[in-house]
Order: C-alpha cells, then sequence, then structure tokens
C-alpha cells in the first residue's frame, strides 16, 4: 500500500483533496520496528505522527506504583502521536511493537512547514486532530465513570 493509499484511508485525512494528500504525502517516511521495540516512551518530547501500515502497537501507561497498564491496542490503518502535532508537550503513553510494524511517520516540523504555506489544508486537519482528541476523551470520561 502506498504512501497515498494509507492517507487516504486514515481518518484523520479523508477530507483531504487528491492534491492535498500528495502534499501530505510527499513529507511522509516509513519506520519499521521489531516486535517487542518502544517506539515512543511515555514523557518524552512528541516528534512525529505515526499511522501503522502493518502490524500492531501497544499503548500503555505507567500508574502511580511504576507498574505498566495497558490502554489497548491499534491496528493497522489507525494512528498515534497526533498530540505531538499540536503541541510541545511530553508524550502521554508509551507505545511498544506487539509484532514487526511498519509505520508511516509525518514529523511534526515537516508537517508546520507544509502547514504554513497551505492554510486551507491546515484547518481541514487541525479540525481532524480535534474531532479524534474530542472522541478519545469522551472515551476516555466513560471509562473514568465505570471505574468509580
Amino acid at each position: 500500500m502506498s504512501f497515498i493509499d494509507l492517507l487516504k484511508k486514515s481518518p484523520l485525512f479523508q477530507s483531504l483533496n487528491v492534491k492535498e494528500t500528495n502534499l501530505l504525502g510527499s513529507i511522509c517516511k516509513t519506520e519499521k520496528y521489531p516486535a517487542g521495540t518502544t517506539i515512543i516512551e511515555e514523557n518524552t518530547n512528541g516528534r512525529a505522527l505515526f499511522i501503522i501500515k502493518n502490524g500492531e502497537v501497544k499503548v500503555s501507561k505507567i500508574d502511580e506504583s511504576g507498574k505498566e497498564r495497558s490502554i489497548g491496542m491499534l491496528s493497522p490503518g489507525e494512528h498515534f502521536g497526533e498530540m505531538a502535532l499540536i503541541e510541545d508537550q511530553h508524550t502521554s503513553a508509551r507505545i511498544v511493537a506487539d509484532s514487526d510494524v511498519e509505520l508511516l511517520t509525518i514529523s511534526r516540523a515537516d508537517l508546520v512547514k507544509l502547514l504554513e504555506n497551505t492554510p486551507e489544508l491546515a484547518a481541514k486537519i487541525y479540525y481532524s486532530i480535534c474531532k479524534t482528541l474530542s472522541e478519545r476523551l469522551r472515551r476516555a470520561d466513560t471509562y473514568i465513570l465505570l471505574l468509580q
């Protein structure tokens, strides 16, 4: 599957037209990680958005006692790291390759540079990221209520 095909399937980029998808594809890179490799360590500097091309990753957090708690699994077509595109803060979770993984990556620096010159594309992407974060916040709220 090409960069463009993967971008078209990602919920973050479904609203983009062909020209915008191609522009975004021009800044994409591929990274591969063997099973068991930590891709993102919790509380480190965020650097990119990742879209899973092949394989699965485990998302986890470290609790107050230092124990790792699994939050979920992500599969091909799903993404992580979008918060790094919005803010220059530490990452909120740990991401580990559960199998051999191939990822499409978009670095924060490359995306910011691209979006500075294409405000319409910026609006579409930031809207999609906000929608994704809102959906995840709703799920987290529901989860918190279930724990009480």
